[in-house]
This record gives structure tokens, sequence and C-alpha cells, in this order.
């Protein structure tokens, strides 16, 4: 009812309300005992409400647990040789220690450390760059196919992602690449160990407490210990992962739906209630 009001007037901006206005909206207003009712009702179904965020969040957190569990589970419970992570790299890549020239007219994504998720890359929202730029910045090498971009520097240090087929990009200050040796090493398999606990917790993040502005030292990464059974047993421990994977994306996507009904629960519940109809 007092949205309709509004809406009426031609804009739901509060900077195009005049005050007056407002003091002329009608509002429902049923004797106080109903309205006491109507908000014991209504708090009691925000409790409930609040209640089940939380146990979706929950439910969240321990999906992320029982996801890194597995994963140091599986590294950690395999019978293989272990050696530097460089020797399973045909390149490792730093990128140019500058900041990128952007473009509001240009065309080619300039990965940040912000567009790269724990798996995946975000070239839809990445800034854009001209084709000049994108240039200077790849002098050092361009990503490829099967590479795999990784945050080097700042609060997302290590996050990390495959490049997929799909449109060029170029990369910005924090964030570098490695590139596998695909001849001793799948690429996805390279990617699910860089993500595991066993470098991510035992690995980076102790190279990460007390700074402000947590740095990777490329050296180091040089020397992060690699499990590295053989290509078709790297194959199967994929084809698990990408199992499991799959069946947590069902979880966390009626996760997400469930949040999308609990946010519009309220709304509703107050439409009605305004309306007399609760």
């Amino acid at each position: 009812m007092f949205r309709g009001q509004v809406e009426a007037q031609g804009s739901t901006n509060y900077a195009a309300i005049r005050p007056a206005n407002v003091l002329s909206y009608k509002i429902p207003l049923p004797p106080i005992r109903e309205q006491r009712r109507l908000v014991q009702t209504i708090g009691a179904l925000d409790k409930t409400i609040s209640t089940a965020r939380s146990l979706r969040e929950q439910a969240k957190s321990e999906i992320t647990a029982l996801q890194a569990s597995h994963s140091r589970r599986l590294f950690e419970s395999l019978s293989a040789p272990v050696v530097p992570l460089q020797e399973v790299c045909e390149a490792i890549i730093d990128n140019l220690h500058s900041n990128p020239v952007y473009d509001e007219g240009g065309t080619v994504p300039c990965i940040r450390s912000p567009d790269v998720g724990f798996g995946v890359l975000d070239l839809d929202n990445a800034r854009r760059t001209n084709e000049a730029e994108y240039a200077r910045r790849i002098v050092r090498g361009a990503p490829r196919t099967n590479d795999i971009v990784l945050v080097r520097e700042g609060g997302g240090t290590g996050k990390c992602a495959l490049v997929t087929p799909g449109p060029k990009f170029s990369l910005g200050q924090r964030v570098m690449m490695l590139r596998p040796r695909v001849e001793v090493v799948d690429p996805r398999y390279f990617l699910y160990q860089l993500l595991s606990p066993v470098i991510q917790e035992d690995h980076i993040q102790p190279l990460s407490k007390g700074s402000a502005s947590p740095h990777l030292n490329i050296g180091a990464l040089r020397r992060f210990p690699f499990v590295l059974p053989s290509v078709e047993d790297q194959k199967k421990i994929v084809a698990e992962f990408d199992r499991l994977q799959a069946q947590l994306d069902v979880v966390r996507k009626l996760q997400a739906e469930t949040t999308a009904e609990l946010n519009a629960m309220l709304p509703a519940v107050l439409d009605k209630a305004f309306r007399g109809e609760l």
C-alpha cells in the first residue's frame, strides 16, 4: 500500500518524494490489540526466518569443510613421488608489476585478484583495456588454455583458476600464471592440488600470516611439494573431484533457491498483514 502511493507519484527514489506528500499517505490503522497481534505474529516469523538463515550458513560452512577434508585426505593418502612444484611447470610467469591502464571503451578483459575465484575466472565483470595495453601486458606471456591464474598478493592470495577456451585476456598487477607440463601433469589435477588444504593451508597461509598485505614469494612457490602420481591416476582423481563438485553444486543451488525464498517471505507476509489478510 505504501509503495503503491509512492509509485503513483512517478518515482521510487527518495530524492523525488516531497515530505508533504509523505505526510498525506494513508496507512491501515487497526485497533491496538490487532496491532499487537500482528507484531507478535510477524516477530515470530522473523525469528524463524533468521534461524533458517543461520542454519543455511552453517550448512554452507559444513559443505566447504567437507570438501576441504576430502581433498586433504586424498592428497595425503597418495602413494606417489613428491617433487618441487616447479618440476611440473613448463613456465612460471610473474606478471608486470604495474597497474593496468583501463579503457572504458576497451574490449579486452584484464583479470585482477577480485576476478579470480577458487577455481573460477570471472571474465564478464573484469575491467577492460584496449589492444595496445593488452599487448603491453602480455609481453612475458599471454594466458592460454590450461594455464592456471594464481593470485600472488593481497587478501585473495592463493586463489587460482584454470584458463579454459574463450576470449583472450591479460593479467593485472597481483596475479601470475603457472603453465603445467601437460605431458606429466593433468591441468585439472594441478588445479585441484593447488586448491587443496595441503597447499592452501600448509604452505600459502603460513606465508601470509601477520601481514597487512600478504604476498606469495615466487621462490617459495617453486619449492612447494607437489604429489605426482601417474597421469592415468591423476585423471581418476580428477573424475572423483568432479563428481564431488557436481554433487556440491546441486546442494549450493538448492541453498541459493532457499535463500531467495527466505528473502521474499517476510515482505510477502508484511504485504498480507497490511492488507488485513493475516
